[in-house]
């Protein structure tokens, strides 16, 4: 922003110099800017900003004539400004232009912004360990570790995918979809018989090594995509020049707590470190799928889909060729070192993240970025090399082998992925998390090569269950999300996104390749005469076996929550408890008004989606038990071979389940591709609340997850607020603009304001913060879902709120023990959000929060019960339009109570008669 961008400052009044800014900030429902200042689109105009973010307020005149009960009425003294930060979250780099190629390009970019939901989990799964240790923790991992491992599964959800494209492009097309036939002259030849794939596919007239070359090509053009999409959006919705920035960055910031240290919100060096990584790891694994048909060579000893073949005749057959198993095993090699390596570098960079101390000169010379080009170019050459190799040397691999590092190493990275997220559930407060981590992920890979080392799987498995529950030592469990289990909860929600989308992109293109055989006959040995495929049309294609069983697995786990569903529908539907009470000093209607059922009723919908802390849990929990029992059973090899057991009648049911499966899978690929190409505006993005909730922090595991939009916007806000209190050359007698804040934020735009607020206040101790700022927030999440998930961010020792528990499941009022249960008294000496704002011994904090029990994402932020210190109820019933109807998450600016509240948080204003 510069100089000229404040408009003209006039209030309502007449004042010619109004000292108050209300400054409105929407939440997950995007409101528009017409809408925040409750006036028309043709009555506002934009102060500045683009289409990512922007300020507007109203034109000069529009309220002149507007009194208390108008829409968009401002008190005297007060000019109201609204801050639309919603395309930082939600708009997409588009393709512009109109016409059918432009529509398809939007489609693409937006069913790519699916692909990146898993890797926005894991960054969010980063932010919630625990950040305040160092060193060895009594109540769980340091940070050092914990950051580690959080950024090892990131990198481990790149490679799945890397090699989940392999699948497709390089063993079901390029190998699979080609088979040798005998012609009417009695000679072989190479056809393709996958008849669904177009013509100009067709590479027949090649051998096999030419064919991998070319279908390399797409997962390097995937991976190229993801790093090039996380440069854009970096520059685009992250990086700041602007005086804003500048403003945030000379801004007095204690830093402390964390969101208030210099640096925080600046993540490009991290960004940009991790993503090289991670894109010399994909790289490095693609060359993995080229040199391991190459070395292993012709024969059917390899002949296998699934980790769980032979693997020692496997071995045996890379010495039918000592010089080529000499060279493409160098290459092989020098491959998975880089992938280590990567991996390694990953776990150590530390130094550029917000949350970590500094580490010393020494790791600091370590994971310079010098050493991170190095890697990257190495294993770019290497990548190089292995493909001249396989296009001039032409080495002799058979037709119908399989490709040993793209069919084994997705169980593989599964098995090291779901062997984290299984320990993450203990991160919080078990400082020996990591060993059962380890424990349970070798005990999957010993499966493979005894049964019996099954028993690790489940004594690592129960050993963290047991000490999920037994654990009692870590006082802060109960006031923190899952019971101090978020990091194993989103890291698990991450790998059953990352699986469910994995496994919906290989089962359906591997079924439509399939022509008319079912999904059950992907499962090796499935179908008739399996081997190379005798004529065209009639192809016999087999996808790694994880894939297709999960299918199945993840049909009954979610049978097994729509049973949980429905007994929580249930149990809610009784009688209504405390917290829906009907008595009108709760804010509900007498029970002789009309909307007295409709107050009850939609009061009763707000309570049951109150309950989607422990729902979430009981998902993802179900998801994981479902992949270890398959990554179990598909490396034990105990699942059944259709091919050889098909009479069997249990082995039929299994097939009938598998089949199901893949018409779930279907079915999600199917909604995922509606979400991602219908509905909403063609440049935002689907699924936009979801990139409103897990885009706020910066990304410090993933650097292909989505952009962190809290990086431009809090910039922003502070820029803005800045020139409002930033002295004039003349003006008002003090030679200042304003000397008033109030910053007005719903939802999730509370986040935003308090993140803001620590960036341009100083602690109350200090006796130097200036009774500037001011907060009105509404329909907010802060202490019910993000002071519980983030504790070392937004906890309660960070907001100087009373602590919070997990709404019961099975309850009619989830918050039945909150309402019973006076509010505890909190540290009001500890520097927080409320001593910041003047909520000092014996005084009352400038900060009013509005909340209703019909709003169905909107909480307290101290307690349930009234009169609170800080929140007030709003009206339930909506009284702005021709018919009342039930208020629920928005509409909270156009009540009485936000009048009143905003009069009590400005002393300039009288409160309306």
């Amino acid at each position: 922003m510069t100089d000229n961008d404040t408009t003209d400052d006039t209030s309502p009044s007449g004042s010619a110099f109004p000292t108050t800014l209300e400054f409105r900030i929407h939440g997950v429902n995007n409101t528009s800017p017409a809408n925040m200042l409750g006036l028309a689109d043709d009555q506002i105009e934009k102060v500045v900003g683009d289409n990512l973010g922007s300020f507007w307020r109203a034109k000069p005149g529009v309220l002149d004539n507007l009194t208390v009960g108008d829409r968009g009425y401002a008190p005297p003294n007060v000019v109201r400004e609204a801050y639309s930060w919603g395309g930082l979250a939600r708009n997409s780099v588009g393709v512009s232009g109109s016409g059918a190629a432009a529509a398809i390009g939007r489609a693409i970019v937006r069913i790519g912004w699916m692909l990146l939901l898993p890797f926005g989990l894991s960054n969010v799964a980063y932010w919630s360990r625990r950040l305040d240790v160092d060193g060895p923790s009594q109540v769980g991992l340091s940070r050092a570790v914990s950051g580690a491992l959080a950024r090892l599964f990131g990198l481990g959800l790149t490679l799945l995918f890397v090699f989940a494209m392999c699948e497709v492009a390089m063993d079901l097309v390029a190998s699979q979809c080609y088979g040798q036939v005998v012609t009417r002259r009695g000679n072989a030849a190479t056809v393709m018989v996958c008849s669904s794939l177009p013509s100009w596919m067709d590479l027949a007239n090649h051998t096999l090594p030419v064919r991998l070359v070319v279908m390399s090509l797409v997962p390097l053009a995937m991976l190229g995509g993801l790093y090039a999409l996380s440069a854009a959006t970096q520059l685009r919705y992250e990086r700041q020049t602007s005086a804003a920035y500048n403003s945030y960055r000379n801004a007095t910031g204690s830093g402390q707590p964390l969101l208030a240290k210099p640096g925080f919100w600046s993540g490009t060096r991290m960004t940009d470190g991790l993503a090289q990584l991670h894109l010399a790891a994909g790289v490095a694994a693609v060359a993995v799928a080229l040199t391991g048909p190459a070395m292993f060579g012709r024969g059917q000893a390899c002949d296998i889909r699934y980790i769980g073949g032979d693997v020692h005749a496997c071995l045996t057959q890379i010495n039918d060729d000592p010089g080529r198993s000499w060279l493409y095993g160098s290459l092989l090699a020098i491959s998975l070192l880089g992938m280590l390596v990567a991996a390694v570098f990953v776990c150590l960079r530390l130094s550029d993240a917000p949350d970590m101390p500094d580490p010393g000169a020494t790791l600091r010379k370590v994971q310079s970025d010098r050493w991170v080009m190095v890697l990257l170019a190495l294993m770019c050459a290497t990548l190089i090399l292995s493909e001249a190799l396989l296009l001039f040397r032409q080495p002799t691999i058979g037709e119908s082998i399989s490709l040993p590092g793209v069919n084994s190493a997705p169980t593989l990275l599964a098995i090291a992925l779901v062997s984290l997220a299984w320990g993450g559930l203990i991160w919080r407060f078990d400082r020996l998390s990591q060993y059962w981590t380890g424990l349970l992920a070798v005990g999957l890979v010993a499966t493979l090569f005894w049964h019996w080392a099954v028993v690790v799987v489940l004594v690592a498995a129960a050993a963290i269950c047991v000490r999920w529950v037994t654990a009692s030592h870590s006082s802060d469990r109960p006031w923190t999300a899952w019971r101090g289990s978020a990091p194993g909860i989103l890291l698990g929600g991450s790998l059953v996104a990352a699986l469910t989308l994995t496994s919906l992109l290989i089962v359906v293109a591997g079924d439509w390749l399939n022509g008319d055989r079912n999904a059950a006959s992907l499962i090796s040995g499935s179908c008739p005469g399996h081997g190379p495929p005798a004529s065209i049309g009639h192809p016999c294609l087999d996808v790694p076996t994880s894939y297709v069983w999960f299918g199945g697995a993840l049909i009954v786990a979610l049978i097994l929550l729509g049973a949980l569903l429905i007994v929580v529908l249930v149990a809610s539907a009784r009688s209504p408890a405390i917290g829906v009470s009907t008595e009108p000093d709760e804010g509900g209607p007498d029970a002789g008004d009309p909307l007295h059922h409709a107050v009850l009723g939609a009061r009763r919908w707000a309570a049951r989606a109150h309950r989607a802390e422990k729902l979430i849990a009981a998902l993802v929990m179900l998801g994981l038990v479902a992949i270890l029992a398959v990554l179990t059973l598909t490396v034990g090899d105990w699942l059944p071979d259709f091919g050889r057991a098909a009479s069997s009648g249990w082995v039929s049911g299994l097939q009938k389940v598998v089949g199901l499966g893949t018409i779930g899978l279907a079915f999600t690929g199917l909604a995922l591709v509606g979400a991602a190409i219908g509905g909403g505006q063609t440049r935002q993005r689907p699924l936009g609340l979801i990139w409103d909730l897990i885009c706020f922090l910066p990304r410090a595991a993933h650097p292909f997850a989505p952009p962190c939009y809290a990086e431009r916007a809090v910039p922003e806000i502070v820029g803005r607020c800045s020139e409002w209190l930033r002295p004039r050359q003349e003006g008002t007698p003090d030679g200042r603009t304003g000397d008033t804040i109030v910053l007005s934020a719903h939802s999730l735009g509370s986040v935003l304001a308090v993140a803001s607020l620590f960036c341009m206040t100083e602690p109350a101790s200090q006796g130097t913060a200036p009774k500037t700022f001011r907060l009105l927030t509404y329909g907010c999440q802060l202490r019910a879902y993000f002071s519980r998930i983030f504790p070392e961010l937004l906890g309660p020792q960070i907001l100087g709120t009373t602590h919070v528990t997990a709404g019961r499941l099975f309850s009619p009022d989830p918050w039945r023990a909150e309402v019973d249960v006076p509010a505890a008294d909190v540290d009001e000496s500890a520097d927080t959000v409320m001593t910041r704002l003047g909520g000092t011994p014996g005084a009352e904090p400038r900060w009013v929060n509005l909340w209703r029990r019909t709003d169905y994402l909107g909480f307290p932020v101290n307690s349930y019960v009234q009169p609170s210190r800080v929140d007030q109820l709003a009206d339930e019933i909506d009284r702005t339009g021709y018919q009342l109807v039930i208020a629920t998450h928005s509409g909270y600016p156009e009540t009485a109570e936000y009048l009143t509240a905003l009069a009590k948080l400005t002393p300039e204003s009288s409160p309306p008669e």
